[in-house]
């Protein structure tokens, strides 16, 4: 958790406006918390996204780039944990991000409304809308 807390650090430090997502989201709302297991955490970074900026930072932290394609960058740290980070930009009344192997991905704008906070890191105002969105209704399987 301490490894993405720091991501996140670096996103504030840059003023993007970024939320915990996907799996991550899922086991912190059904379980309270991220499992000793798992060993990846997503990132959706919103908007202004500088990876000029942002790559340097994070590799000052001690982040190494395993992965970069489309709107998609994985960063592991020494302890094998990987941060992934999704950037959408705003087309029409979606969230829009391109992502490896799958291709455009959305996010419709009235979940990004503002932070909610959940086990002291920011997410989405409306949680259960996000995630029927990206999981359906059962959320059982990624769907976007």
């Amino acid at each position: 958790m301490s490894v993405l807390k720091e991501a996140l650090g670096v996103c504030e430090q840059l003023n993007y406006k970024s939320l915990v997502g996907y799996n991550t989201l899922l086991r912190l709302y059904k379980k309270g918390g991220l499992p000793p297991h798992v060993n990846m955490a997503t990132v959706e970074v919103f908007g202004a996204y500088n990876p000029n900026l942002f790559k340097p930072l994070m590799k000052r932290k001690g982040f190494i780039i395993i992965k970069d394609e489309y709107d998609q960058t994985l960063f592991q740290k020494e302890n094998k944990f990987i941060i992934e980070i999704i950037h959408y930009r705003l087309i029409g009344n979606e969230w829009v991000a391109y992502y490896p192997c799958v291709g455009k991905i959305t996010i419709p704008v009235e979940y990004n409304r503002e932070d909610n906070t959940l086990v002291g890191l920011p997410t989405y105002s409306d949680i259960e809308g996000y995630l029927n969105h990206v999981y359906g209704e059962d959320w059982s399987c990624i769907r976007i």
